[in-house]
């Protein structure tokens, strides 16, 4: 514990005296106006946990898009049909590639904010229909997106 000199009468007396023994001078009012107040001090240490946890999520978002960049599209064609016992479209998925692949499809419609995923195990070069009896009935502005690890994620939109 330090000693520090009163204002007023200069006796000697510990910094975290509220005021002078002597005198009554006040003390810690003194001290701390050059000192951040504990409120200030919270509120920059909530400040500095912000910034942290927003560039943490720059980073991880920085790394996501390159490293789906580093891997090769993916080889699945989309074509569209008009359903023949519903209103709306079906969606035909071809895997151009020889080898059998299983992607996540996430079908959504923006005009009514609802989102479904569903599992698509793509034969090669052989065509997969998915519309309403299936579980969704495209309609046009419907977005897709179709994920697989081994490559870059693929994105669609229905005309």
């Amino acid at each position: 514990m330090a000693l520090i000199q009163c204002p007023e009468c200069k006796a000697e007396i510990s910094e975290k005296a509220s005021s002078c023994p002597k005198c009554g001078h006040p003390i810690n009012v003194i001290a701390n106006e050059d000192n951040e107040s504990p409120k200030k001090k919270g509120v920059s240490t909530v400040r500095q946990l912000i910034g942290i946890l927003v560039l943490m999520a720059i980073i991880w978002f920085v790394y996501k898009v390159f490293n789906d960049m580093s891997k090769p599209a993916l080889p699945v064609q989309c074509q569209y049909r008009r359903e023949l016992l519903a209103n709306g479209y079906a969606e035909i998925f071809t895997n151009k590639s020889n080898k059998f692949l299983s992607v996540l499809a996430t079908f959504r419609n923006p005009t009514f904010h609802s989102t479904k995923s569903f599992r698509l195990d793509l034969s090669p070069n052989v065509p997969v229909q998915f519309g309403h009896l299936q579980g969704w009935d495209f309609t046009s502005g419907d977005q897709i997106t179709l994920v697989n690890d081994g490559y870059q994620t693929a994105y669609y939109s229905v005309p």
